[in-house]
């Protein structure tokens, strides 16, 4: 009745594209035999109790709204709940204590260096376009690197430096999330030519390239990244160090090929705030 509601909702405010949270850590909202189902929908049971994209793509069907799902490529697991997760990759990684999965500040990530996980999440956006056809699009957001820590991912590093001897942290880093988005570019696209992908980084581009390693002149410069960038310009007309104009114009103008649409994210939460910060 919830989800009903809400689409009810959005048919009355013209919305015409919606994007679908299906996977917030190393789990999903529909049934896969390549994630975990989501705790968020299952509570403690362990079992979906119905296929929330499923549904969703039904109810969007019956207003004409497109329906993209959107997913959290790199969070794995919030907190040590190991035992409720179903015999996936991630569990066999975290039982192994494989370098796969990194444990940092309570939560695991996926090692954004490892070419197992890479293929763990094209696997899991090729079953969504493939199980769900009606699916528009797939989208990222900001949840990149999770630190800036050295220690996160210093075997990795040092492993890729007998062969990159001169490669910073920082490269190391953005070149492995390159190969992700081209990836995930090339797998929508091999599933779905018409299917769209897409990522929101944070507004301030210094903060997503230096502290996420997010790459996004790469992204906005080249074809075969992004369909569109879409980033979070959650910032007002008078705001002091970075007003709207000023990010809007910044991310418009490093879009450097005719194949990247500049959609700008905005929050509501703005509207209501009265707060220009």
């Amino acid at each position: 009745h919830h989800i009903e509601s809400m689409f009810t909702n959005m048919a009355k405010l013209g919305i015409t594209d919606v994007f679908l949270h299906v996977r917030a850590f190393g789990d999903a909202i529909y049934p896969s035999e390549v994630f975990s189902p989501a705790q968020f929908v299952c509570g403690n049971d362990g079992e979906l109790p119905f296929d929330v994209l499923s549904f969703c793509l039904e109810q969007g069907q019956k207003y004409g709204m497109s329906i993209h799902a959107w997913i959290n490529p790199y969070r794995a697991l919030n907190g040590d709940d190991v035992a409720s997760l179903n015999e996936c990759r991630m569990k066999k990684w975290l039982t192994e204590k494989s370098s796969n999965v990194i444990k940092i500040g309570g939560r695991y990530y996926f090692n954004p260096a490892s070419d197992e996980v890479r293929e763990l999440i094209i696997d899991g956006v090729r079953e969504i376009l493939t199980n769900y056809p009606d699916v528009k699009g797939i989208h990222i957001d900001d949840y990149f690197y999770p630190t800036q820590d050295a220690s996160f991912d210093r075997a990795a590093y040092e492993e890729y430096l007998k062969e990159n001897k001169q490669t910073s942290l920082s490269g190391f880093r953005k070149n492995n999330l390159n190969l992700l988005v081209s990836a995930i570019y090339s797998a929508v696209k091999e599933e779905d030519a018409n299917a769209l992908f897409g990522i929101s980084p944070a507004g301030v581009i210094a903060t997503v390239t230096e502290k996420q390693y997010a790459d996004v002149y790469t992204w906005c410069a080249n074809e075969g990244y992004i369909d569109y960038i879409c980033p979070q310009v959650y910032f007002g007309l008078e705001h002091q160090t970075c007003d709207f104009k000023k990010i809007c114009k910044v991310w418009r103008d490093i879009i450097k090929t005719d194949s990247v649409d500049l959609i700008i994210g905005m929050t509501l939460g703005k509207a209501k705030s009265k707060v220009d910060n």
